[in-house]
């Protein structure tokens, strides 16, 4: 009788594991979008950043805004601003294309891929300034 109740122990973990997991709330990674248009226009929903990592050549952000009536993912702008500075100084932004009128707070962790970015502005290194990131900077490297 034991040896069975320890064979099922190890069994029913990993389910719990694995359904603590699928409930993360974490997207696909999307491309970014490179637009001074869409950047200057932003979105009327404000977001709170509540920190960023790379991993690869894919920042994670993590954060939440108040919304949740629309199901949509927001962009991550880039307006092609850059200050002049060693590694090179880039605004960015969580952008979402539709209006969401809904009280209800999401929370979720954004992935996005650097890789076009990196392109773009010719470097291998960035200090991205996320709208919203009260700790200021992130320095991204290319990987």
């Amino acid at each position: 009788m034991k040896s069975s109740a320890l064979k099922i122990m190890p069994l029913c973990c990993l389910l719990g594991l694995l359904c603590f997991s699928c409930n993360k709330e974490v997207s696909e990674v999307k491309a970014m979008v490179f637009s001074a248009e869409v950047y200057q226009a932003g979105s009327k929903e404000v977001f709170t950043v509540n920190g960023a990592s790379q991993k690869g050549n894919v920042l994670e952000i993590s954060g939440s805004y108040t919304g949740g009536c629309v199901d949509q993912e927001p962009d991550l702008v880039w307006g092609f601003e850059m200050g002049q500075s060693l590694p090179p100084f880039v605004p960015i932004k969580l952008v979402l294309q539709n209006a969401d009128n809904c009280d209800k707070q999401v929370s979720k962790t954004w992935r996005f891929d650097l890789t076009e970015l990196f392109s773009i502005a010719q470097a291998d290194e960035l200090s991205l300034s996320i709208e919203g990131l009260n700790s200021g900077t992130i320095r991204v490297k290319k990987k």
